[in-house]
């Protein structure tokens, strides 16, 4: 592959050593760690209008997966937009989920004032655990304590469509991350 690079002023790579040929010279390595492409379609500016359309396409893609559907339009949601992987704290949202409908309800906030739950990501190429975790989430989801309020839950598998995630993202009230295993780079 450096025949091929050799002449480039820069070899940029995710930081991460295995992904760098030993032929590149450090005066020509540049590490960039996972960042945000400002012209991708996940930040551009959405209409209601526009925003609207691909919520009814979530909606319909977990309709068709059996993951539940949101009301995006008549109530706040809480999301966490992740792959379905072991690391990033799928079964920590569901509980912590759980925890909060039993706080709001002990306080009394009205059913339209309480913040449904949608869970979603693509699935990518080093995502070999992605079926299992998403069956086990979908499992956890059938105990007896989450289906009282299963109906407010929705666990979506989206395609790799950056205006679907800018559409989640943009209008949730609360957005989580909670990888258990992210920012660490390995480089000496």
């Amino acid at each position: 592959m450096y025949s091929f690079i050799k002449h480039a002023d820069l070899f940029i790579s995710h930081p991460v050593k295995s992904f760098i040929p030993d032929a590149i010279p450090p005066s020509k390595l540049l590490l960039m760690p996972a960042s945000t492409d400002l012209c991708d379609g996940l930040n551009k500016g959405l209409t209601q209008a526009t925003r609207s359309v691909y919520w009814a396409a979530i909606n319909q893609i977990g309709w068709e997966q059996g993951g539940g559907v949101i009301d995006f339009w008549g109530r706040c949601y809480i999301t966490q937009v992740a792959r379905f992987d072991p690391s990033k704290g799928i079964p920590d949202v569901l509980k912590s989920y759980l925890h909060l409908r039993r706080l709001m309800e002990n306080h009394q906030i009205l059913h339209s004032k309480i913040p449904q739950l949608l869970i979603t990501g693509v699935s990518s190429v080093d995502d070999p655990d992605g079926d299992r975790v998403y069956v086990e989430t979908m499992e956890m989801l059938d105990r007896s304590e989450f289906r009282v309020y299963r109906q407010d839950i929705a666990v979506v598998r989206l395609p790799p469509e950056d205006r679907l995630l800018n559409a989640v993202t943009g209008g949730a009230r609360v957005s989580l991350q909670l990888s258990l295993r992210e920012g660490k780079c390995i480089i000496p």
